[in-house]
């Protein structure tokens, strides 16, 4: 120790401040240039994993279609009326049993609705809950910062949108929704049930699910590989960014308990893989647009029964998937904006698809209106190829 004290009065130069700054300086710009660099590494493996989890679902579609001869119900989807309905089970549930989640699929009963029983106090109800809260990781996308598999309630969450029918129309790639559903154009996964699940609840037009009811491959006359089944819908479930995403529309078709002031309760939750609401109609953007700087005139008028909008402006520029910027996330609560029942990752340039085939495409954000309409529609005869 006497030595180094030596050393030191001998003159033996230590680090300065103004050294030790530097050095800090230099490993600082080091780490911020590193940090981008890192950060792409991180979205690539999320993307990757995306595209994954996708291509799972496309195996377990066709494993589906292999025991049933058919592909699985959308969950909503279309009635022979053309009116939206639903199944009793969702996409999800019935592909439970190829996704390695056969434990999970028999706790649970096909022909009864998922929130058939729940908040009743009833013996037994929280039994038949506990397999509707499973977080299923094959269903949430790893890119997405909102949640993590599980909304307020415990239900386990999709990041993923059957696609069970087309409203774009093919001549101005507007949206068209006349009264006769003449507009709205099926897609792979349609309903599969045609006997009303609870007879005693009015226009709940809520059927019991059928294996074998689906669309079979061969019926894909647009081609299995022309045709999306699922896409990314990031972010339902969960309130996030200003907007609430947690929010059903439609009324629990069970009754009973759930009854409240004469209707049923709204119990029901668009993120959860279990509702059969998970399957949703490829509009595009809203009819009306919330915000008016985001378009500047109100435009997506209906159209008519044979005649589809014919205020084709600047309003059609806007996207089909990731149609609205996250700096506008507040107006996500109305629907067809943002992830609110629309194609919406947070992968940069679009989101991912699974097409009926099963193979997976990753879709820019700039497709048009006309394209996705071939892709969105199982037999629609439209011609078209993918940019």
């Amino acid at each position: 120790m006497f030595k180094r004290f030596a050393d030191l009065k001998k003159g033996k130069k230590a680090f300065t401040l103004i050294e030790l700054l530097v050095v800090i300086a230099i490993i600082a710009i080091l780490i911020g240039l590193l940090l981008p660099a890192v950060q792409k590494v991180r979205e690539a493996a999320a993307k990757t994993q995306c595209a994954n989890n996708l291509k799972q679902v496309g195996l377990a579609l066709h494993s589906f279609a292999s025991t049933y001869s058919c592909l699985p119900t959308s969950g909503e989807g279309l009635t022979g009326a053309n009116e939206t309905g639903f199944d009793t089970i969702s996409t999800f549930t019935a592909i439970l049993p190829y996704m390695e989640q056969e434990n999970v699929y028999k706790m649970i009963n096909p022909a009864k609705h998922y929130v058939a029983n729940d908040a009743t106090g009833a013996a037994g109800s929280a039994i038949a809950q506990a397999p509707f809260k499973a977080v299923i990781k094959a269903f949430v996308c790893p890119a997405n910062p909102a949640h993590k598999g599980l909304d307020a309630q415990s239900y386990g969450l999709s990041d993923y949108m059957p696609i069970a029918y087309c409203d774009i129309g093919p001549i101005n790639g507007m949206r068209w929704t006349d009264a006769t559903g003449l507009s709205k154009q099926k897609g792979a996964l349609t309903l599969t049930g045609n006997v009303p699940y609870n007879a005693n609840v009015a226009a709940n037009f809520t059927f019991v699910a059928n294996m074998t009811g689906g669309m079979s491959l061969t019926a894909v006359s647009d081609g299995t590989s022309n045709t999306i089944a699922l896409m990314e819908d990031v972010g339902r479930g969960v309130v996030f960014s200003g907007a609430n995403l947690t929010a059903g529309k439609y009324v629990d078709p069970d009754g009973g308990a759930n009854i409240a002031g004469g209707m049923p309760a709204n119990n029901r939750r668009i993120g959860r893989w279990a509702e059969p609401d998970q399957g949703n109609g490829w509009s595009g953007p809203p009819t009306w647009p919330v915000v008016a700087s985001m378009s500047g005139t109100p435009c997506y008028g209906a159209g008519t029964a044979t005649v589809e909008p014919a205020n084709a402006g600047s309003c059609n520029s806007r996207k089909m998937i990731n149609n609205t910027p996250s700096s506008l996330a507040s107006t996500w609560s109305t629907n067809n904006y943002g992830p609110n029942d629309e194609p919406f990752s947070f992968h940069t340039g679009g989101a991912f698809g699974v097409f009926a085939d099963g193979h997976v495409g990753f879709l820019t954000d700039s497709i048009s209106p006309f394209i996705v309409r071939g892709l969105a529609t199982a037999q629609g005869g439209e011609v078209f190829q993918l940019p």
